[in-house]
């Protein structure tokens, strides 16, 4: 069972310094991709990289949700954008199906605005992307 705790509770880690040259594309993506429903410039989305304790498994882990993020899109209407990334990041916390994702959405305070037949096409494109690419 997965406990969600208020988001003011919440604190960043302190930035170290790292170098992202090698994953800079990566993130160049990452942020285009996710510009219209998660706006950051390229400096944010590294600084938030910076503060994981392992940032190679964030920026893995976003560039598949990235990857679903387009398969999914296409498919709903554009208004429902910043649903689908809702949805994701719901399953990344391990809500793997519909029931699982109502229930997640929910305990969290923000009901999904999709309904079984979009939440499905999302999973669907999750199990595509993720059959292609491993985080």
């Amino acid at each position: 069972m997965v406990e969600f705790v208020p988001i003011e509770s919440l604190h960043s880690g302190q930035p170290k310094g790292r170098d992202f040259s090698w994953a800079l594309e990566r993130i160049k993506r990452i942020q285009r991709i996710f510009a219209d429903v998660h706006p950051q410039t390229v400096e944010e989305w590294i600084d938030g990289f910076d503060r994981d304790t392992h940032p190679e498994r964030e920026i893995a882990l976003w560039s598949i949700i990235a990857d679903v993020f387009e398969l999914a899109s296409p498919t709903l209407p554009r208004e429902k954008d910043k649903e689908i990334l809702a949805t994701l990041l719901l399953y990344t916390s391990g809500a793997h199906s519909i029931e699982q994702l109502r229930e997640y959405a929910l305990q969290s305070g923000r009901p999904i605005d999709l309904d079984d037949t979009q939440l499905q096409l999302v999973l669907d494109a999750w199990k595509r992307a993720s059959s292609t690419t491993t985080p």
